[in-house]
């Protein structure tokens, strides 16, 4: 008996979307984006600081200088 290797990476499965009315599907996203933006108003001022970090650690890398 053998062992099998198991892929390191599964692929995720895409998502079966049913067949919707134009009414029903602007409902949707409508809600969507009233979701993102309640979320946004929630978390944004965090995600400014994680994003802001993100840059600030590439400027440097990019540049070489770096902050104390």
């Amino acid at each position: 008996m053998t062992l099998q290797s198991k892929p390191t990476r599964l692929r995720p499965n895409k998502p079966v979307f049913p067949t919707l009315s134009d009414e029903a599907l602007i409902e949707i996203q409508d809600f969507l984006h009233l979701a993102l933006d309640v979320f946004e108003d929630h978390y944004g001022e965090q995600l400014d600081l994680f994003y802001h970090s993100l840059w600030q650690e590439e400027h440097e890398f990019e540049t070489g200088k770096f902050s104390d």
